[in-house]
């Protein structure tokens, strides 16, 4: 405000000298009193301006200029309210004395805390003199206790804690009330604990008593298990006459004849599908009546019930679970059920269940497994079966060699893979060549010379359960 008012001065001054000097007359005055009203109109203008300026550049000068009163009110109202402050200030000063008083209390309070964990270790050295045999069983009040113990010293910290933070209670007041009602809750638990740890002792006698009553109750178990053992023992021996006579029965089946191979197929029975179940009880015994006939005929004397063949109940392991037992009559209500499930022809197959041997034989009847297949047109007459190629100039019996290999291996591959069912057990059991076929075969063959084609063809419309007639076509290649 000195320069600007300086400045202002300097500058009316220097207006006015300007003004008399150029003798100016204005309003009819005389110029040097021309001169003198422009210097106050000037010096009168510049403060307005520079208020101007100052208001339009300074933010707190338009403030002051439009607020002035209420900025004043606004200063004694902070005025009022640092006295407030002041007062509260004492207030809290007074309650933290009050609170050095509670603290100096509570360290009276944790005083005799340790007086009474003094007396609590004595009664705990007591007390675990008087359990010395059955530390085992009170291993869990052990536990506790300490845990009292670690939660004693969780207070002793709390309180030096405590004593730290005194020295900030104006910034804390409120933290340090929740922890002073936290130590009262610990206090309290701890207290609580005491009279547990006495409710426990009480529960170890009674622990032990439990203790003995378990002891006999072992020594009544190792009585059993002595029993238990003894039997065991009658059992092994037994279990190894078993043995022996196992033994003596492998060496007869290794001595004795195979009568029949597994899965060996010992009759068929084509019928046709869709049949209820007492038709299908005919059949299925028709089937059982030939494979009867046919063991007796390998030379099996029939058992007690005089049978030389039938359905027996046989297991199936399944996983890891005891093996399951399927019966007779769950084969034979499986077996009439896909009968009379099936509205196209049938077979129904008798095969011996697993190897039967001699030494069986009058004791028990060849195991039966009886299955059931569709029995549909594999060839009509004329289809081709499979072709190979023959050397004509090779000698008869190369010949015939080739043509036995052709009809053991192509012919009755295709014919399987169409759909034909062998009989189980027999090397040729698919088709039938008469030996004036092969003759009439190898003739024609010899006849071409040199390379030729030979094709099997079904000689008459064949299903799967029935002979498969073949005749040959030389063809050249």
């Amino acid at each position: 405000m000195i320069v600007l008012g300086g400045t202002i001065a300097y500058l009316g001054d220097l207006l006015g000298r300007k003004m008399g000097k150029r003798r100016l007359r204005a309003w009819g005055l005389r110029p040097r009193h021309t001169a003198t009203l422009i210097t106050v109109l000037v010096g009168a203008a510049l403060p307005v301006a520079t208020t101007f300026l100052l208001a339009t550049i300074s933010r707190d000068v338009r403030s002051y200029l439009v607020r002035g009163p209420e900025l004043a009110r606004e200063a004694r109202l902070l005025g009022d309210q640092v006295q407030s402050l002041r007062q509260e200030r004492e207030e809290i000063q007074a309650r933290n004395a009050q609170l050095q008083k509670e603290t100096s209390d509570l360290r009276a309070a944790g005083d005799r805390l340790a007086a009474a964990n003094r007396q609590l270790e004595q009664e705990r050295s007591r007390l675990l003199s008087e359990v010395q045999g059955l530390r085992a069983q009170v291993s869990g009040a052990n536990a506790r206790l300490q845990d009292a113990n670690r939660r004693l010293a969780d207070v002793e910290a709390r309180r030096a804690e405590l004593a730290k933070e005194v020295k900030s209670l104006q910034q804390q007041i409120p933290r340090l009330e929740q922890q002073v009602a936290q130590l009262k809750e610990d206090l309290q638990q701890y207290e609580e604990d005491t009279v547990r740890l006495a409710q426990e002792a009480v529960q170890a006698e009674q622990q032990r008593d439990e203790a003995l009553k378990a002891r006999d109750e072992a020594q009544a178990r190792r009585d059993a298990l002595y029993a238990e053992i003894t039997d065991l023992q009658a059992t092994l021996v037994r279990m190894r006459q078993d043995m022996s006579e196992l033994i003596r029965g492998i060496e007869a089946v290794r001595t004795s004849d195979v009568l029949f191979h597994r899965n060996e197929e010992l009759a068929r029975l084509p019928i046709p599908g869709g049949l209820a179940r007492p038709q299908a009880e005919i059949m299925l015994n028709q089937v059982l009546r030939m494979a009867d006939v046919r063991a007796r005929e390998r030379g099996v004397l029939p058992d007690a019930q005089g049978r030389a063949a039938a359905m027996i109940d046989w297991q199936r392991l399944v996983g890891q679970s005891p093996p399951i037992t399927i019966t007779v009559q769950d084969q034979k209500d499986s077996l009439f059920e896909a009968i009379r499930s099936t509205r196209e022809d049938l077979v129904i197959l008798a095969r011996a269940h697993y190897n039967y041997f001699s030494v069986d034989s009058g004791r028990r009847p060849v195991p039966l497994r009886i299955d059931v297949f569709l029995n549909r047109v594999v060839y009509r007459e004329g289809d081709v079966i499979a072709t190979t190629v023959l050397d004509g100039s090779l000698d008869e019996d190369s010949l015939v060699d080739s043509v036995m290999e052709f009809l053991n291996t192509d012919v009755r591959r295709q014919a399987e893979e169409a759909g034909m069912i062998p009989v189980h057990g027999f090397v040729s059991s698919l088709g039938e060549v008469t030996f004036e076929q092969m003759v009439n075969l190898v003739r024609e063959v010899r006849q071409k010379g040199g390379q030729v084609t030979v094709v099997a063809v079904a000689d008459a419309t064949t299903r799967s359960a029935e002979v498969l007639r073949i005749r040959f076509e030389v063809r050249a290649k």
